[in-house]
């Protein structure tokens, strides 16, 4: 779970707009009904004090929030930048891995500046 106020700060402001650009990379647990949810989803957003940041939808399964039937935050999206696509297929090959930060230098994917790799890839 994220803890650092300023990114719950910033995602919060995130989950509100709907960014689709922070697809895949946090998703929100909300207290009050016990679902997870993506960035983008349509229902009405919950009030920041009812919300919990995951950077990872096991995170959040983890810690028993159930995927929301609205926006599947479990299904694959187009949306989702080539990096976390590839992330997710490496991890998917295989789940039970400790994944470190050489693994991800070795898929050319940055595990200190997610944003990096978004921007230059929504150009």
């Amino acid at each position: 779970m994220i803890t650092e106020q300023a990114k719950i700060d910033h995602f919060y402001d995130m989950l509100v707009k709907k960014e689709s650009n922070y697809e895949g990379i946090f998703y929100v647990g909300v207290k009050t009904t016990g679902i997870l949810c993506r960035p983008t989803c349509p229902a009405k957003k919950p009030n920041k004090e009812n919300c919990e940041f995951f950077e990872t939808a096991q995170e959040a399964l983890l810690a028993s929030y159930r995927p929301c039937k609205r926006c599947r935050p479990l299904s694959s999206t187009s949306k989702l930048s080539n990096e976390v696509k590839l992330l997710v297929q490496a991890i998917e090959a295989n789940p039970e891995r400790k994944w470190s930060d050489k693994d991800f230098d070795k898929l050319a994917i940055s595990a200190t500046q997610p944003d990096a790799n978004s921007k230059n890839n929504s150009a």
